[in-house]
């Protein structure tokens, strides 16, 4: 790979991480796993990584799940 090539990738590297909102009060998503989605690419885009801790579940199904 030549020096330009390089270049190119980091700077596209680059974009798609300053291209993530920072999470804030009132976000809303159509799903969980949009939601989901999102926080993993905000952190992989900052330098952290998530896992899942806890799901709760009642009769209707799945009503909270901690990410830390």
């Amino acid at each position: 790979m030549d020096s330009s090539s390089q270049e190119n990738n980091d700077v596209d590297l680059q974009s798609s991480v300053t291209s993530i909102d920072h999470p804030s009060t009132g976000m809303s998503f159509n799903t969980l796993e949009d939601a989901e989605n999102y926080y993993y690419r905000y952190a992989g885009g900052i330098g952290f990584s998530v896992r899942k801790s806890t799901t709760y579940f009642n009769t209707e199904g799945l009503y909270r799940r901690t990410l830390v």
